[in-house]
C-alpha cells in the first residue's frame, strides 16, 4: 500500500519543478512534496525489507529472482535521492532561497524516471506470470495426471487362439488391484494404520478407502485477515508445509473461514497447473472435500489459485514421504 506514495509524490514533484516558472506556489509545494516523498520512501524500504526473504524464496530458481535484486537496488537509489533532495529543499527554504530551480528540476526528472522503472519492476514481480518456468522442487506432469500415482496397467489383449468374443472369467468378489509397491486392503477394512507421525500433517483413520489404500485424512482452513491470505490448521497456526505418508488414499477437508474467496489446489503454483488436485472456489463459511491417491514420493506445491493469492504468500509445499519405520 505505501509503495504508491513515493511514486506519486516524486512524479508530482518533478512536474512542479519543471513547471516552476509558471507556478507561483512552486517552491512551498515542492518543499512539502519532497519531504513527504522522503518519508514515504523510507517507510516503503522498511516494509519491503521485512518481506524480502519471502519474496526471494517464492521466486528462487526463476527469472524473477534477478528482477528482485534490480528492484531492490533501484528502491534504495530512489530512497537515497528522495532523502537528499528533501534535505536540499529544507536548506534552501531556511536560507530563503527558491526551492524550485533548474538544477533541482533536472535531478527530480532523473528521480521520476528511476521511480517509474522501480515501480514497473515491482508490478512485474507481483503480477507477471512465468508459465514456462518450474521450480526445482516441483514435479511436473506433462499429461496433467497425478505424479504421485502409478499409471494404471494396460489391459491384456486376448490371445490369438482364443475364440472371438471370449472374456476372462469374472471374479465374484473383486478386490482393488494392488498399487505398485503399496500394501492394499479390502475397501472399508481395518488396516492397522492409525494415528499420525511426527512432522506429518493429518493422521491415518485406520480403514481402507475405495482404492484399497489406508485412508489418510487432514483438514486445512483458509482465510483473509488484514489483507493477508493464509492457510491455517484447526488451531489457527499457519500451515507452510503439508507432508503425508506414501501409499495412502488422502482425504482432505478444506474450510474457508471468510474474508475472501479461496480454493486449495495442488500442483505448480506459478503456472497455476493443478495436476494433483483442483478444488472449487469457496466463499466465506463454505467447505469442500476431496481425495486422491499417493503411491510415489515427491514434492509439489499447494496453493490458492484465486487472483494473486499464491504470489502474495498463500501457498506452501506438499510432500509425499516414507513414514517412519
Amino acid at each position: 500500500m505505501v509503495v504508491h506514495f513515493p511514486i506519486v509524490l516524486l512524479l508530482l514533484a518533478a512536474l512542479v519543478a519543471v513547471l516552476h516558472r509558471r507556478i507561483t506556489w512552486a517552491s512551498p509545494a515542492l518543499l512539502w512534496l519532497l519531504i513527504l516523498a522522503a518519508v514515504s520512501s523510507l517507510v516503503t524500504i522498511a516494509t519491503g525489507w521485512q518481506i524480502r526473504a519471502d519474496s526471494r524464496e517464492a521466486w528462487e530458481g526463476t527469472a524473477k529472482i534477478g528482477w528482485i535484486w534490480v528492484h531492490q537496488l533501484l528502491g534504495f537509489s530512489v530512497a537515497a535521492i528522495s532523502v537528499v533532495m528533501a534535505a536540499v529543499a529544507v536548506i534552501l527554504h531556511v536560507k530563503k532561497r527558491q526551492v524550485a530551480n533548474i538544477p533541482v528540476a533536472i535531478v527530480l526528472v532523473v528521480a521520476a524516471l528511476l521511480v517509474s522503472v522501480t515501480g514497473w519492476y515491482g508490478g512485474a514481480i507481483v503480477w507477471d506470470d512465468l508459465p514456462d518456468e518450474v521450480r526445482d522442487d516441483q514435479l511436473g506432469s506433462s499429461d496433467g495426471s497425478n505424479p504421485f500415482a502409478n499409471p494404471s496397467p494396460t489391459p491384456t489383449e486376448p490371445a490369438d487362439d482364443e475364440p472371438p468374443g471370449s472374456e476372462p472369467p469374472s471374479d465374484p468378489d473383486p478386490t482393488p488391484p494392488p498399487a505398485s509397491g503399496c500394501e492394499t486392503f479390502a475397501p472399508g477394512a481395518a488396516t492397522g494404520h492409525t494415528g499420525g507421525f511426527s512432522g506429518f500433517y493429518g493422521a491415518d483413520t485406520g480403514v481402507a478407502g475405495d482404492s484399497g489404500l489406508p485412508i489418510w485424512e487432514f483438514t486445512i482452513v483458509s482465510g483473509t485477515s488484514g489483507g493477508n491470505h493464509y492457510y491455517n490448521d484447526l488451531e489457527g497456526n499457519k500451515v507452510n508445509t503439508i507432508k503425508v505418508p506414501v501409499c495412502r488414499e488422502v482425504h482432505f477437508n478444506h474450510y474457508n473461514e471468510g474474508g475472501a474467496k479461496h480454493d486449495l489446489d495442488i500442483g505448480d503454483w506459478q503456472s497455476k497447473d493443478p495436476f494433483v488436485v483442483d478444488t472449487r472456489e469457496l466463499s466465506g463459511g463454505d467447505q469442500t472435500t476431496g481425495s486422491f491417491e499417493v503411491e510415489l514420493t515427491g514434492s509439489v506445491a499447494f496453493y490458492c489459485s484465486v487472483g494473486k493469492h499464491a504470489s502474495m504468500g498463500q501457498r506452501g509445499t506438499f510432500t509425499v514421504a516414507e513414514p517412519p519405520a
